[in-house]
């Protein structure tokens, strides 16, 4: 038996760990890293007497464990600190291919050697006498050689050019692809190299192949398809470090039907330091296990993406970590410029037209860049994100979208949680969206849950959960129909203790609900739907606020559920709860329809900006804004059944409410109405857009700026400016912007 722990004996000598067990007896062995998350390196049995050796990979520190078979164990947590300055001891063993002919010059004997392909080289054979061995497979590109502490791989086939900016190595065929692909995952980074793909290439198409290698093509084709360039996973110990140009060119039919779990997929596994530009990319996707991935990439990091169109389908049978139409998962200074998605993306965890997720990621940019193709969750899980453009933004992170929109729809239908939006599916973290916009449908199609689910849905953000972070939303319109969320805007779905700051921004789609909860529990008070036309529901906390300015609604606001215990609907939000909510220079004009006929004795609440303030705690402060919108309340009790030109706000919430107007054929249903009542006719006439003209001249913009800059909402060159007025064609004041 193990009596003593000393009895483990651990060496550390040139990058490898000697472990000896002098003790008698068979006990198994578990070596974990201990700083990323315990992941397992080795395991396996190791005997008494018996030394062992095991090649550190990384220098880190690491956790050996020796646990004994039986009804002891002992643990022995070794730190291990190596110096960086110690170097692995380099192979002697050379490999040099010329003239289908491989030479091998070595001091040891007695070696073993392997001819494969791709990166496949698994059945070793003695070598021929001499040291050399003929190579007349040219479709057979890898030769390793392996020693009795060594082994060593050599990749045949070489590039046209010679890798400079100048005369960068050319890819002519899907040869030279593979070529690429199994020296870079054999460590081979090409860092400051340049490469250029010279014409299009069909991976289905045999004369793309310089071998005529039909082998080589069905493997390509069919069963796990293409090894990515750079494949491995997120510690990207494999990667891609050089400039890919792709000259306008197009790469079809790319087959990926990926079986390893936790890898990074694409065209690439993962880029690192990289660039990659003007390719577009075809062909077909796909995982039955966790990965993340992308039809470029499926990780990417301190890289530049230019001028990437994907037309691929990228698409799991499980809940993938994180799928996008371009990039799997994104981490630090990323930009993404001028990228293109038609391709169908569904099923991450996070699912994206151009990212499915940003991982702890600081400075991201996406500029100018769109997506066309249906974006969708359909395999149930409990969490998780769709966007048109990114589906989730992790804590961490810090992204700016500018110049970019959607066109695909965007939809979900699991028996589950659904948070999607026109641009991002859910930020965790600081964003920042400028001069962008979704026309895309963004859709739960599942109308029937048993169970209570929640629904984020957004025009532009499904759910913003930043917390002491911000989203700022810029310059930015929503016109897609946005429907079956039970926390609904046309902006932003749900926004839960973040610093929100919406800006000259309008919606203009639809927002419907018509799910439908088939249970009764009218004790549960989150049992709400709560839609509004910028945003659906805002629960703030201390020093956390929403800001609105220089902003409209004209779309229509629809609830149809017929058993949800609470509706509140705004025209502008459906709920300000727990802290202050400022809304300036802004308006409403879509009606604001409660068609529900559930008899729920809980609060039915609409109104013409605000659905509710939801808390006595709460603090409105309102400036220069109107509804003209129709406001129905079609409740079939009248118990709790509450309608309002502005909206349901108590004198504790009224922190300061001016120039505020609504057309006065409402009778309000249990509080004072709050403004001042016009007539129809003078809402829509020159009168009311000089009053509200003339009122910009009260507001104290260097106030509402300076209390911005102090809570590090906005900077020098970013403040908040007011939009004038003038009478639209269809007779109600806009906003001149």
């Amino acid at each position: 038996s193990l009596e003593s722990i000393d009895n483990i004996e651990n060496k550390i000598e040139d990058k490898y760990i000697r472990a000896s067990l002098k003790s008698e007896g068979n006990f198994d062995y578990i070596i974990k890293t201990l700083n990323k998350g315990e992941t397992e390196l080795y395991s396996g049995e190791i005997i008494g007497n018996e030394e062992k050796e095991f090649e550190l990979k990384e220098w880190v520190e690491y956790n050996a464990t020796k646990e004994q078979v039986g009804n002891k164990s002992y643990e022995n947590k070794i730190k291990v600190e190596v110096n960086p300055e110690i170097k692995p001891k380099e192979s002697d063993i050379k490999i040099n291919i010329e003239d289908r002919k491989a030479t091998i010059t070595t001091k040891e004997e007695n070696l073993e050697y392997c001819i494969g392909r791709l990166n496949k080289c698994e059945d070793y054979q003695t070598p021929l006498e001499g040291n050399e061995i003929s190579l007349e497979d040219e479709g057979k590109k890898i030769i390793c050689v392996k020693g009795a502490n060594q082994e060593i791989c050599n990749i045949g086939g070489n590039y046209y050019g010679e890798g400079t900016e100048e005369n960068p190595y050319q890819i002519q065929y899907i040869d030279d692809l593979v070529t690429l692909s199994t020296k870079t995952n054999y460590g081979t980074t090409y860092e400051n190299k340049y490469f250029k793909l010279t014409r299009d290439l069909d991976f289905q198409n045999i004369n793309d192949y310089k071998t005529r290698d039909e082998e080589l093509k069905t493997s390509l084709t069919s069963g796990s398809g293409w090894t990515p360039i750079g494949m491995g996973k997120n510690d990207f110990e494999n990667h891609f470090s050089g400039t890919f140009e792709g000259g306008n060119n197009k790469l079809s039919n790319i087959y990926i039907n990926n079986t390893i779990p936790e890898n990074n997929v694409g065209l690439f596994g993962n880029i690192e330091n990289g660039s990659v530009k003007d390719l577009t990319i075809s062909g077909e996707i796909k995982s039955n296990i966790n990965a993340n991935m992308g039809s470029l990439a499926g990780g990417l990091k301190d890289s530049k993406i230019e001028n990437i169109k994907n037309e691929a389908t990228v698409t799991s049978e499980v809940d993938n970590w994180s799928v996008g139409g371009i990039i799997g998962a994104t981490w630090n200074n990323v930009k993404i410029i001028n990228c293109i998605n038609y391709g169908n993306i569904s099923n991450g965890i996070y699912t994206g037209g151009i990212i499915g997720n940003t991982v702890n990621s600081t400075n991201i940019l996406i500029d100018n860049s769109y997506n066309a193709g249906i974006i969708s969750k359909t395999v149930r899980s409990i969490s998780g994100a769709a966007g048109g453009l990114i589906g989730g933004i992790d804590q961490g992170s810090d992204v700016i979208i500018k110049n970019s929109y959607n066109t695909g729809n965007v939809k979900s239908n699991r028996n589950a949680i659904n948070i999607i939006g026109g641009l991002i599916g859910i930020t965790y973290s600081q964003t920042i969206i400028e001069n962008c916009y979704n026309t895309g449908t963004i859709e739960n199609e599942k109308l029937e849950y048993d169970t209570y689910y929640e629904q984020d849905i957004g025009g532009l953000i499904g759910a913003v959960q930043s917390l002491e972070k911000y989203t700022i939303i810029r310059n930015s319109y929503n016109a897609g129909k946005v429907l079956n969320g039970n926390l609904t805007g046309g902006i932003v779905g749900y926004n839960y203790q973040s610093n929100l700051i919406i800006d000259k921004c309008y919606n203009t789609g639809e927002i419907n609900c018509s799910i439908n909860y088939n249970f009764s529990d009218s004790s549960n008070i989150y049992l709400s739907i709560i839609m509004g036309g910028l945003v659906g529901h805002n629960v703030l906390t201390k020093d956390i606020e929403l800001y609105i300015y220089n902003s409209y609604n004209i779309g229509s606001i629809i609830d149809n559920n017929e058993n949800m215990v609470n509706h509140y609907l705004g025209g502008l939000t459906g709920v300000i709860g727990d802290n202050k909510g400022t809304i300036i220079n802004s308006y409403n004009v879509g009606n604001v329809s409660l068609m529900s006929q559930s008899n729920y004795e809980i609060t039915d609440a609409t109104g013409g900006i605000i659905g509710s303030s939801y808390n006595y705690t709460v603090n409105i402060d309102f400036n220069n804004i109107y509804n003209i919108g129709n406001i129905v309340n079609n409740k079939s009790s009248d118990l709790h059944k509450y309608k309002y030109n502005i909206g349901f706000i108590t004198k504790n919430n009224l922190n300061s409410i001016l120039n505020t107007y609504y057309k006065n054929d409402i009778e309000p249903s249990n509080l004072p109405n709050i403004g001042t009542p016009m007539s129809e006719e003078d809402m829509k006439s020159v009168k009311l857009v000089n009053q509200l003209n003339d009122n910009l001249k009260s507001i104290n913009l260097s106030e509402i700026n300076n209390e911005l800059k102090e809570k590090g909402l906005i900077k020098e060159g970013e403040e908040i400016t007011l939009s004038s007025w003038y009478l639209s064609n269809e007779g109600y004041p806009t906003l001149n912007y």
